[in-house]
């Protein structure tokens, strides 16, 4: 499906995932970037509308998605957190991590990754299983092989 710009300005963030809805349909695949450059309030609202009605289908296609880290060693956590609650005071973690991380993704909504931290995914075979072997100069290609219109 192809979409001319036509200047929309949405007033809050429901009303465009209302707008993406009514022109894409139920069906949404969504891509993002590595890191820092993800939509993650747009990205939210997907995931909480996906969440709220089981008839919508959001597969998220990306590379790393930025967890805040947490260091659960009391010793190092008394140095290391407050260090971390500075430096991400102002990044809010996309939703999906969460359930993700535990699990717990509703079952109209995958999450597919290329990229993971070093080691933060190992016992955890949904991620594993989703996971996307490839090179980032071929990451264009490899979304448009996977998330088919």
């Amino acid at each position: 499906m192809s979409l001319k710009h036509v200047g929309l300005r949405f007033v809050d963030i429901e009303s465009c995932v209302d707008e993406i809805i009514r022109r894409l349909g139920t069906d949404l695949r969504v891509a993002m970037p590595l890191g820092l450059g993800k939509p993650v309030e747009l990205i939210d609202a997907l995931y909480r509308r996906a969440c709220d009605d089981s008839d919508l289908s959001l597969t998220i296609f990306t590379a790393l998605s930025l967890e805040r880290p947490r260091e659960s060693d009391p010793i190092r956590g008394r140095l290391l957190n407050p260090v971390f609650d500075r430096l991400y005071a102002n990044y809010s973690e996309p939703l999906y991590l969460q359930d993700e991380r535990s699990a717990q993704l509703p079952a109209n909504i995958s999450l597919c990754e290329f990229y993971f931290k070093a080691g933060s995914r190992l016992g955890h075979a949904a991620a594993q299983q989703n996971y996307i072997s490839s090179n980032y100069t071929h990451a264009a290609r490899d979304v448009v092989v996977i998330l088919p219109q």
